[in-house]
């Protein structure tokens, strides 16, 4: 089973949790389950972030957005605080099932790895915003369960996914009349 972490630059790694699926990988040698996780980022992993080149692979991310999701069954979106997330609304329009944090900002996804506060830091413009770290060990079982067939990998629900640009052109044609 093929899993992909689109992890940005450098300023979003801290905030897309790779490190923790980084170190979830670890419990995932010798499981026999052939998983594979690819990290895919513009800019190289910061040091010590190596990935171990038998579970996780490092990549650099490809410039055309539509081989960004290739090769791969799942799509690992974890997020130390909510807001909108590009890849996760990617994958999903794609059809690619998403593993998320378990962070209200992202309730209504099936596959949710459980997190535990982190404090807080007070963005530019002055706002706290609860940090969370997702659960490493909790990542692994899961990961490990869905390759072995003993979790059901789940699809997004239809109402998450976002409207296809033929949808959306209607409705914008409706607002613009």
């Amino acid at each position: 089973m093929r899993f992909i972490h689109n992890a940005g630059n450098l300023g979003i790694h801290y905030r897309n949790a790779t490190k923790t699926i980084l170190d979830a990988s670890w419990g995932l040698f010798g499981t026999g389950t052939g998983v594979k996780i690819k990290v895919r980022s513009l800019e190289r992993m910061p040091q010590g972030w190596a990935a171990d080149g038998k579970v996780v692979e490092y990549e650099p991310a490809p410039r055309d957005r539509q081989n960004l999701y290739s090769g791969a069954d799942v799509l690992l979106a974890l997020r130390r605080f909510g807001g909108d997330s590009l890849p996760i609304a990617e994958a999903t329009a794609l059809g690619l099932p998403v593993i998320v944090s378990d962070i209200s900002s992202y309730s209504a996804y099936p596959m949710r790895v459980p997190c535990r506060e982190a404090g807080e830091f007070e963005s530019p413009a002055g706002f706290k915003v609860q940090l969370y770290d997702p659960d490493g060990a909790e990542l692994a079982e899961m990961i490990s369960a869905m390759a072995r067939g003993n979790m059901p990998v789940e699809q997004t629900p239809d109402r998450l996914k976002p409207p296809t640009w033929d949808q959306f052109k209607r409705q914008f044609q409706k607002i613009v009349r």
